[in-house]
Parts: C-alpha cells; sequence; structure tokens
C-alpha cells in the first residue's frame, strides 16, 4: 500500500471511530445522566474530544498542509479526553464528585488570576473578574458543604494524570506537539527549511560549521506520514475516556465494546502509516 493510500485508510478509521461514537453516545432510560456532576461534566469532556478529533479529521481530508492546526486539535481533544478520564476513574461515585469540585475550583483561580492581571490595567474588568470569582467560590463551597462522603481533589498536572491512567509514556508526545501550540522554536520546522553553503573547511573542529550563506524556504513541509502523531494523541483522547464514561453513565458493554472494536481496526491502519515515516 503505498503512502497516499496508507493516509487516506487511517483517516478514514479515524473519522469511523468519531462516528461510532456518536452512534453508542446515545443515552437511554437506563443511563444515570444527570445524578452526578461528575460524569455528566466527563460526558461533555468527551463530547469537546471528539469535536477536536473531527476538526482533525476534515483538516487531513482537506490537505496534509493542515497539519499544523492539526495538531493544536490534537493536542486538545488529548487534553480533554484525560480529563474526563480522571474524573469518572475513582470506582466511589463521591470520590468522583470531590474531583469534579476540585476540578471546577479552576475557574476560580482564572477570574482570581484574571482580576490580577487586569488590575493595573483596567479597574472595571477586574472588578468584574473578582466578582465572577466569588459567585463561583459561593456556588462550589455550597455544593461542597452538602457532600455526604468522598475527599474534594484538586485537578492534578497532566503528567500526574497520565500516571494514574498508566499511559505516562505519551507525555514526551504531548509536549513535543505542544510545541506547535505555544509557538515555540521548533514549530518553525513546519514551515520553515534552510538550506546552508557550508565551507569546505576539512580541518574544523566544533559544533557549528563555517557557511558563505544560507537560502531560507517558506512553505509546508509536512509529509503524510507525519500526521501519525496527531491522529494518535486526538484518538486516544476519546479511547481513553469514551468507554470509561459511558460505562459509569450505564452504557451496555456491548455499545462500549463498539468503540474497542473500531479502535482494533484503527491502530493498525496507523501503525500502517507509520512505517513510512521518515527517520
Amino acid at each position: 500500500m503505498d503512502n497516499k493510500s496508507s493516509f487516506t485508510e487511517a483517516l478514514g478509521r479515524f473519522g469511523s471511530l468519531l462516528s461510532c461514537f456518536r452512534s453508542v453516545a446515545q443515552p437511554s432510560a437506563n443511563w444515570t445522566l444527570g445524578r452526578y456532576e461528575a460524569d455528566s461534566a466527563a460526558l461533555a469532556l468527551v463530547e469537546l474530544a471528539v469535536q477536536h478529533c473531527w476538526a482533525v479529521h476534515d483538516l487531513g481530508a482537506r490537505d496534509v498542509r493542515h497539519y499544523v492546526g492539526a495538531t493544536a486539535c490534537a493536542r486538545c481533544s488529548f487534553e480533554s479526553g484525560a480529563t474526563a478520564a480522571w474524573l469518572v476513574f475513582p470506582d466511589d461515585p463521591f470520590d468522583r464528585e470531590g474531583r469534579w469540585l476540585g476540578w471546577y475550583k479552576d475557574n476560580e483561580r482564572f477570574y482570581s488570576q484574571l482580576a490580577r492581571d487586569l488590575k493595573s490595567k483596567s479597574a472595571a474588568d477586574a472588578e468584574n473578574a473578582r466578582r465572577a470569582a466569588e459567585r463561583y467560590a459561593a456556588w462550589r463551597t455550597a455544593i461542597e458543604a452538602k457532600l455526604p462522603r468522598g475527599t474534594v481533589t484538586p485537578k492534578p498536572n497532566l503528567p500526574e494524570i497520565l500516571t494514574e491512567l498508566g499511559h505516562l509514556q505519551l507525555y514526551a508526545f504531548y509536549r513535543g506537539v505542544s510545541q506547535v501550540a505555544h509557538a515555540e522554536p521548533d514549530a518553525l520546522e513546519c514551515v520553515r527549511r534552510t538550506e546552508y553553503d557550508v565551507v569546505n573547511h576539512p580541518g574544523h573542529v566544533g559544533p557549528v560549521l563555517p557557511v558563505k550563506g544560507q537560502t531560507i524556504h517558506f512553505g509546508s513541509f509536512v509529509e503524510e506520514s507525519d500526521w501519525t502523531i496527531p491522529l494518535r494523541m486526538a484518538a486516544w483522547g476519546v479511547l481513553i475516556s469514551a468507554p470509561m464514561v459511558l460505562a459509569r453513565l450505564g452504557a451496555t458493554a456491548e455499545a462500549v465494546n463498539r468503540l474497542f472494536e473500531e479502535q482494533d481496526r484503527l491502530h493498525p491502519a496507523i501503525d500502517l502509516l507509520q512505517r513510512s515515516l521518515k527517520r
């Protein structure tokens, strides 16, 4: 199978996974949706991950050069899925509620920090942010006071979440993809190439070669095989979270297994694409 068809196959399998989620994530009378805030929030986070995944899919289907935008969406899917899985990881529903309350504190921190950032720039905007933080805090603490058991657990950092989920090895890939989203120097490799006219200096020793000049090319320098990482990361965001969240909500084992069946078809397709990756 050539490089083009392996990319098309992987993208098609990726789309099938996302369509499968949409068909199995249909609430039934047996679901407990709405009973626990953590489970409901986790399902919404999976939905976020799926929508980011569709963006990855559609960007790839349109043009391989849209890799840069796809990596940002893949990163968002990865984070959304990791957070959803972390929320519903405990078996005790009130431990899950404790995690939801701890996670919800992020709203207070966000608006409190925003108020501090704006204090010297715009007093009115800073005051609005401060009041928003107070409203979120009052609402959260009122709910927290009624928690019958369980511990309020703030959301940990991503390496700790991945460790609990058994996937710490993925963190390096996540950080690599994040280089694009955060406009770090390595991101330029996607859109810029530099050719150097190296001086022939046999006796030169050192890491920096003397050059007479350079030619800089701007454009897209992405191969179809480069899509291996964003496809894997985006799909992981759904597959680490959706089966667990759906099971917590009362979905049938048959529905959850359909996702794993799609996973079993997707991974070989991405593996085939990866084998064409230039080293």
